[in-house]
């Protein structure tokens, strides 16, 4: 008999577990879906700079562009507060780390800072030209690698060591 009420005790505590698990499981998952739905931010386009100058950049570079104060203005306006500030932060710290890399590995690349231009004229030495619109670029800061003989191409700055070797080694 003892033995019954054990075993009967054991499937109910066993049971109570189970039940317990996929309710924390359910209930987990509203609460993903809701925090995602909350920090979730509709898309926007970049507003328009309020520069309209051209940085003319010739031989290999390594060009540095920002949004301007007006430009951070309207996007501030526009989305999250905590979106706009972590992305201020991601490209301060991704940008500072590429330039630390630039100098110590790749002293021979100039770098270039576009934070009040609009345009860049990229001059190859036949005298062709690539002409690339930053406001045609939807993201707040960037970093586009130039040589001659290849298309100017944004760089990955998560991965500046890797971006840079396959852009001008490959």
């Amino acid at each position: 008999m003892l033995h019954g009420i054990s075993r009967l005790y054991q499937q109910l505590l066993f049971l109570f577990l189970c039940s317990t698990i996929i309710i924390s499981c359910s209930q987990s998952d509203t609460k993903k879906k809701e925090t995602m739905q909350q920090t979730k931010s509709a898309p926007y386009k970049k507003p328009p700079s309020s520069f309209t100058d051209t940085l003319i950049i010739e031989g290999p570079a390594a060009v540095f562009f920002n949004s301007d104060t007006v430009q951070l203005q309207k996007i501030k306006a526009i989305i999250d507060q905590e979106i706009f500030e972590s992305t201020m932060h991601d490209c301060f710290f991704q940008q500072r780390n590429a330039k630390q890399v630039l100098k110590k590995y790749w002293s021979h690349i100039r770098v270039i800072e576009a934070s009040d231009k609009q345009f860049l004229l990229f001059l190859e030495k036949n005298q062709q030209r690539v002409y690339t619109n930053l406001n045609e670029i939807n993201d707040m800061c960037g970093l586009i690698l130039f040589k001659n003989g290849k298309t100017p191409e944004i760089a990955d700055m998560m991965n500046i060591e890797t971006a840079l070797h396959n852009y001008f080694y490959e």
